[in-house]
C-alpha cells in the first residue's frame, strides 16, 4: 500500500524511526499490559501495534502468533487518523472493513478497538488494541482504562527513548574520549620526536599540569607535582620576577609577550631561552570569562641549538595564560651554587645534619 507522503506522515515517521523501537525485543513490561487489555475486554487478541510506512510491527502481541501485517490490511492505520479511541463494534456493518481479509478470514475479527499512542501528543506512533472474533459494544468503563493504558504504554515508550538516548549519549562521550585520547598520544610522540614539552595551568585554580617531556627538561620524577609558585623557583629571582610580571601584564591586557630568561633545572643545571606567550583570558564588562585568540602559535620558540619547552593555560574565571618557553642543551657545567638553591627549594622539609644540611 503506497500511503501519501504528506509532511504530517512524514514528520510521524521520523519520530517513530528515532525512537529506534521497531524490531526491538520483546519485554515483559508490554506483554502485561496486552494481556489485561484482553481480560478487561473478554477478547482473544490484543496488540501493542506500531505503523511504519509499509507495515505495522507489534510490539507486543497476546493471541496472535503474526509479528506483523502488512498496513494496507491494518485497523490500526486507520485508528492513529484521530487522537480518540476508535470503536468498531461490528466489522461487518462497517464500510471500511467488512471485506478486509482479516474479517472475511483468519483471525475472523468482528469488533475492534484501538486507544492511538503518542509521545509529543502530536505525531501517533501507533495503537494500543483489542479485538474480538463476536460484535461487541464495550461499556464506558472498558473503554476508560484501555486510554489509561495506552498512558502506560506510552510511558515505557518514553522510557525506552531514555534509554536510547542515554546510550547515544555514552556511545558519543567514548568516542569523543577515544578521539582526546588519541591526539593526546599524537602530542605526546610529537613532544617525544621534537623535544617539546607541554603544560596546562589553571591559575584560578592554582594548578599545573605537566606532559613527561617537560618533566624530563625541569629534570623531575613522575611523582613530582607542580604549581604555579613552585615552577617559578626553576628560575632565578630576577628572571622569576620577570616572568611573573610579563604573565600579570598579559593576562591584564591581552597582549603578546615574549623573552629570554636564565632557567635551572631541578638537579641545578643551568639552561636559557626564549620565554612567552599569546594573549591570555581577560574578564568581560560582565566579569564573565572571554579568552582572546593568537597567531601567535609557538613555531617561533623554536630557534638554533635549543630544545623548546611549549605549554598552554586556561583562564578559568577571568584569570590564565597560555605560554611557551624555550631552552638550550644541558650545559656539561653545573653551578654548584644553583644546585644548592633550587635543590633547597624543592627539598621537603626534614632534620638537619651536623653540618646544617637537611638530610
Amino acid at each position: 500500500m503506497q500511503i501519501a507522503q504528506e509532511p504530517a506522515e512524514i514528520e510521524r515517521l521520523d519520530a517513530l524511526n528515532a525512537l529506534q523501537i521497531l524490531r526491538s525485543e520483546r519485554l515483559p513490561e508490554y506483554d502485561a499490559v496486552v494481556e489485561v487489555v484482553a481480560a478487561l475486554f473478554n477478547c482473544p487478541i490484543a496488540l501493542i501495534s506500531l505503523v511504519g510506512e509499509d507495515e505495522q510491527w507489534f510490539k507486543a502481541r497476546y493471541g496472535l502468533d503474526l509479528e506483523s501485517t502488512p498496513r494496507d490490511i491494518s485497523f490500526c492505520h486507520h485508528a492513529i487518523m484521530s487522537n480518540d479511541l476508535m470503536v468498531v463494534p461490528d466489522t461487518l456493518a462497517d464500510p471500511r472493513f467488512r471485506t478486509n481479509p482479516q474479517v472475511t478470514g483468519a483471525p475472523h475479527i468482528r469488533f475492534y478497538a484501538g486507544c492511538p499512542l503518542s509521545l509529543d501528543g502530536r505525531n501517533r506512533l501507533g495503537t494500543l488494541c483489542v479485538m474480538g472474533t463476536t460484535p461487541l459494544t464495550p461499556s464506558k468503563d472498558q473503554l476508560k482504562q484501555l486510554r489509561r493504558l495506552g498512558t502506560v504504554v506510552e510511558g515505557l515508550a518514553k522510557s525506552h527513548r531514555a534509554q536510547m538516548e542515554t546510550r547515544s549519549a555514552l556511545v558519543r562521550a567514548k568516542e569523543d574520549h577515544r578521539q582526546a585520547a588519541c591526539e593526546s598520544d599524537l602530542l605526546e610522540e610529537i613532544a617525544i620526536v621534537s623535544g617539546v614539552g607541554g603544560w596546562d595551568a589553571d591559575l584560578a585554580a592554582n594548578t599545573v599540569t605537566w606532559t613527561g617531556k617537560t618533566r624530563e627538561i625541569h629534570e623531575v620524577g613522575p611523582d613530582f607535582v607542580p604549581d604555579p609558585d613552585l615552577i617559578l623557583t626553576f628560575y632565578p629571582d630576577d628572571a622569576g620576577k620577570a616572568l611573573r610580571d610579563a604573565v600579570r601584564r598579559a593576562i591584564e591586557s591581552g597582549e603578546d609577550w615574549d623573552m629570554e630568561l636564565p632557567f635551572v633545572s631541578a638537579t641545578g643545571c643551568e639552561k636559557v631561552g626564549p620565554v612567552g606567550g599569546p594573549p591570555g583570558s581577560r574578564g568581560g564588562a560582565d566579569g564573565s570569562p572571554r579568552r582572546r585568540n593568537s597567531g601567535h602559535n609557538g613555531p617561533q620558540a623554536i630557534r638554533t641549538g635549543r630544545a623548546p619547552l611549549r605549554g598552554g593555560a586556561s583562564g578559568n574565571a577571568g584569570s590564565g595564560e597560555r605560554g611557551y618557553s624555550a631552552v638550550e642543551p644541558l650545559r656539561p657545567r653545573r653551578s654548584l651554587q644553583s644546585r644548592r638553591r633550587v635543590a633547597a627549594r624543592l627539598r621537603p622539609e626534614g632534620p638537619q645534619g651536623k653540618d646544617g644540611r637537611r638530610s
